[in-house]
């Protein structure tokens, strides 16, 4: 049977891919999660939704009932990279159910369906009875694509029966969007993995896409600003040097080029800057510049000087600098060739030995 739409609805298919297929023009994750869930949730005429995503700041998200995600979350025991381990034994047989038969959109009769071919009702869910039907939904339809890194999620919830826009033709309609689904989630996972590589170099680094918004500032970055009260103009100057090498600006530009560096002093420090045009991919679909920074003038005391001045063993002494560095526990064990566990005791020693809690306050009593 056709599935005929408006050009309302064609209209509202066209603002969901548009939505999935761009997380990195959304500030962060979260962002993006609540802007696909809106549009889908829009497109078949839902009341609420809830998505299930292993990056940002929860692993379940609902902008309009957050006590619904929390509620649902309750219910997961375990997140692997194979899946959710959940607590309610209805819910759990589902998944394995779904991912044996490689279901990738739902609806609430495709799962009765499902498990009433086993003997359970819906109803007999504690997640569906305690959490779903306590707070007035009784419908649902979603998305879950079968992705490399773990279980996820796009589900869109109705108070009344029947209520989805196109019927029950609306988990058809979803199955078309999974394309973008599975796109713009593979560019916002290849890119979280990019930010975290960037947070471990003890370099300041900051990266800006092609429409000169800034898409990442490192751990260094940060910790170079917080060092400096005048960082404004520090972050000034890496986005003019961004914007001088912007491909619009500078069509003939090839990736890797670098047209050369700017010094900047402020009331504090001297800095190098210097900008590297990257090619498309490597921070979504456009050409981006990365900006190294690099504070000249200034450096931190070596090792054992820090001994001498603060009491600190060798080893406490040299994880301290890198500490100051900005470098992460797991970037300190990987440099010393030492255990991260070993990285994070050493670390709480010297905090406590020095009287302060972060890296930046490290930085600062060692540059005094």
């Amino acid at each position: 049977m056709s599935l005929w739409l408006s050009a309302d609805d064609i209209r509202r298919y066209e603002r969901a891919t548009r939505a999935m297929l761009a997380p990195l023009e959304a500030e962060t994750a979260d962002t993006w999660r609540k802007q696909v869930n809106e549009a889908v949730r829009d497109l078949v005429g839902g009341d609420e939704s809830i998505s299930l995503l292993p990056t940002g700041n929860r692993l379940f998200l609902s902008e309009e009932d957050p006590d619904l995600a929390q509620g649902v979350e309750n219910f997961i025991t375990e997140y692997t990279p194979n899946g959710i381990l959940v607590s309610d034994p209805v819910v759990d047989l589902w998944q394995r159910m779904r991912r044996k038969s490689t279901m990738e959109s739902f609806s609430w009769a495709s799962n009765a369906k499902m498990i009433g071919g086993v003997g359970y009702r819906m109803h007999d869910s504690p997640m569906i009875s305690d959490v779903l039907a306590a707070r007035g939904i009784r419908d649902f339809v979603g998305l879950s694509p079968d992705v490399a890194f773990g279980d996820v999620l796009v589900w869109i919830l109705f108070k009344r029966k029947d209520q989805a826009r196109f019927g029950e033709h609306t988990q058809m309609l979803l199955q078309t969007l999974l394309p973008q689904l599975k796109a713009g989630l593979e560019s916002l996972i290849r890119f979280d993995a990019q930010r975290a590589s960037l947070d471990e170099l003890s370099d300041a680094v900051v990266v800006y896409g092609a429409d000169r918004r800034e898409i990442h500032r490192n751990a260094s970055f940060v910790q170079l600003c917080g060092l400096d009260p005048d960082h404004e103009s520090v972050i000034g100057a890496a986005r003019s040097i961004a914007n001088s090498l912007h491909p619009l600006v500078f069509p003939g530009r090839r990736p890797g080029h670098v047209p050369g560096m700017r010094k900047l002093t402020t009331a504090s420090a001297t800095y190098e800057l210097k900008g590297t045009l990257l090619p498309p991919g490597a921070f979504g679909g456009d050409a981006s510049v990365m900006i190294l920074v690099s504070r000249v003038g200034v450096t931190l005391p070596d090792a054992d000087t820090l001994r001498d001045k603060f009491g600190l063993s060798r080893r406490e002494a040299e994880v301290a600098l890198l500490l100051a560095e900005g470098l992460s526990n797991a970037g300190i064990a990987e440099r010393l060739f030492m255990s991260p566990h070993t990285a994070r005791r050493h670390t709480a020693n010297i905090y406590e030995k020095l009287g302060v809690n972060t890296r930046k306050g490290l930085a600062l009593l060692f540059l005094k």
